[in-house]
């Protein structure tokens, strides 16, 4: 079957735009997040971790078959056409996955309802 992804047919419309860059669903359910840790009557420590996921957006409901997820670049090479190379790259979504450790010292105060803490961490994205 023959290449159906743009409903426009009309060449000069193909991958025309400058500077393209795609845009992402801001979807609040593909994620998550959890954190463990132990506590020592004022010193604690924390890892966390958490997933999400960002869905390329399909601008305007313009493209069928996934075509927004596709995007052509073009690497002039040489100083003639033929020399030229282009490449179809394909962007399903982007994915951040996040790690923490966390050092913390909770202040216990008498009387209290509520405990202030202090916390100091590294982690990676």
């Amino acid at each position: 079957k023959d290449w159906d992804g743009v409903k426009s047919t009309a060449s000069t419309s193909l991958f025309t735009e400058k500077d393209y860059s795609f845009k992402y669903e801001n979807n609040p359910f593909l994620g998550f997040a959890g954190a463990i840790g132990y506590s020592m009557n004022g010193p604690r420590i924390e890892f966390e971790v958490s997933y999400e996921t960002f869905d390329v957006k399909n601008p305007g409901g313009k493209y069928k078959n996934d075509a927004h997820m596709y995007c052509a670049l073009d690497t002039p090479t040489g100083s003639s056409a033929a020399a030229n190379t282009s490449v179809m790259v394909k962007n399903e979504n982007l994915t951040d996955i996040s790690l923490m450790l966390n050092a913390c010292y909770d202040i216990v105060l008498d009387g209290m309802p509520v405990s202030p803490y202090v916390c100091a961490g590294i982690g990676t994205d």
